[in-house]
């Protein structure tokens, strides 16, 4: 008699162990992650960088004389839509190692004191929030990473059409010292001004123009 009422309980516990079995095994199955897998696909940009047309350039000072340069190599990931700026996300990648100077000391910005490229080989900004502060002008703020340091930076940007592109334009100061660019005998600003003046001029386009 005993064993008869406790058959029923048995019964119970069996199937309640076999239900919790399925469900473990139905979430961690593909099926379910594919939901979180999604969330990682990047999503495509609004605009692409037209990289023939566009570039960044810079002025340091040197005893007060003003040296130019330019980076040959660099890539933009524009999640930006002009009609919605509020929701866009800009990542910008520069090669280090692709500096161009009007005068000598290309090779000596490669140096462990300066960029230090073969151990930082990129410069990185990405952008936490854009604003719309006047018809055709953003202010956009973010983090912007050299030599592995990372400071906050706000960029002024002009945004305009130009037929079926775009063109985008801005400047900002870098203060060099603060990423450990020429530090030891070159942190003199005497000698070298700590302010760099950074320009940047690029043509965008929609994707469904790239097509």
């Amino acid at each position: 008699m005993g064993l008869m009422l406790f058959l029923p309980t048995l019964r119970f516990y069996t199937v309640c162990a076999v239900k919790w079995v399925l469900l473990a095994l139905v979430f961690s199955s593909p099926v379910v992650c594919m939901a979180s897998a999604s969330q990682a696909v990047k999503v495509e940009p609004v605009l692409r960088l037209i990289p023939s047309a566009s570039q960044i350039t810079f002025v340091a000072r040197q005893i007060g004389v003003p040296m130019e340069g330019r980076f040959k190599r660099f890539s933009a990931s524009l999640r930006l839509d002009p009609r919605q700026v509020e929701k866009g996300q800009v990542e910008v990648r520069v090669d280090m190692a692709s500096v161009s100077l009007s005068a000598d000391g290309e090779d000596l910005l490669q140096d462990v004191a300066w960029f230090n490229s073969a151990k930082f080989p990129q410069a990185v900004f990405v952008s936490r929030q854009i604003k719309s502060i006047a018809p055709g002008k953003l202010e956009v703020s973010g983090v912007f990473t050299l030599k592995g340091i990372s400071q906050p930076l706000k960029i002024l940007v002009s945004l305009m059409p130009l037929g079926d592109l775009w063109v985008v334009k801005g400047d900002f100061v870098l203060p060099r010292l603060a990423y450990q660019v020429g530090a030891g005998d070159w942190a003199d600003t005497a000698v070298i001004a700590n302010d760099v003046q950074v320009h940047f001029s690029w043509q965008l386009q929609s994707v469904k123009n790239t097509k």
